[in-house]
């Protein structure tokens, strides 16, 4: 597996259907593709600012993990980019997405009630330099 740059002509689609993210002018982000060329998880970047960046992760298979493809991402985001928090938005029903983004170290810093629909909460995740298990000591 390796990982190669985010190509909205060779990516969008199946990020779309995987991620569901909102693209915008400024997206980017790190695809995760198999030896055979196809695509198996990526992480997404949008919404920069001087400061921060909101992340939207997805794989099609936990082997993606295995090979670090959220190191890349953190990496690319803290080090790379100088970025102080890598942020990101989670609905309160998806308990196997708030799972994972707490083993990442993300920590939750805000919720909004009913922000994502009817009885379903945003939470708002945010990942700092510090807190980052996966990057090597500075």
């Amino acid at each position: 597996m390796i990982f190669v740059p985010f190509d909205f002509q060779q990516h969008g689609q199946w990020v779309k259907s995987l991620i569901k993210p909102l693209f915008t002018e400024n997206t980017s982000g790190i695809v995760a593709v198999r030896d055979d060329g196809s695509p198996a998880g990526a992480v997404i970047l949008d919404s920069w600012t001087p400061n921060s960046v909101q992340g939207h992760l997805g794989a099609e298979t936990p082997m993606v993990w295995k090979h670090g493809l959220h190191k890349e991402a953190f990496k690319y985001v803290f080090d790379t980019c100088k970025r102080k928090y890598f942020l990101g938005l989670t609905p309160s029903d998806r308990v196997d997405a708030l799972r994972f983004n707490k083993k990442m170290g993300f920590k939750q810093v805000a919720r909004i009630p009913d922000g994502y629909a009817d009885g379903i909460d945003y939470i708002l995740f945010q990942l700092t330099r510090d807190n980052c298990q996966y990057l090597e000591a500075a």
